[in-house]
């Protein structure tokens, strides 16, 4: 639990995304874009959105994954980002 509490302070404070953002959000919408990781949030208003995650973002997320017993980059695309609550 404070795994994953560390992970979504360090990940709220740097992408901006709302609760109900990072509840939804799937490995799948987290991909390299132009050199850059970006998450695909499907946020206010229906609207889609991409949203860029940093460095250290992207490494808190390979190690709270990782914690969970999940390999980041074999997971499958549904794998949500939080864990169960």
């Amino acid at each position: 639990a404070s795994t994953r509490l560390r992970w979504i302070l360090l990940f709220c404070k740097a992408t901006g995304l709302r609760a109900s953002e990072l509840i939804l959000a799937r490995r799948g919408q987290l991909r390299k874009s132009s050199g850059i990781w970006v998450l695909q949030v499907f946020g206010k208003g229906r609207k889609t959105r991409e949203v860029v995650v940093i460095k250290a973002a992207l490494e808190a997320t390979r190690d709270y994954l990782w914690s969970r017993g999940i390999d980041f980059d074999t997971c499958s695309a549904e794998t949500p980002l939080v864990g169960s609550l």
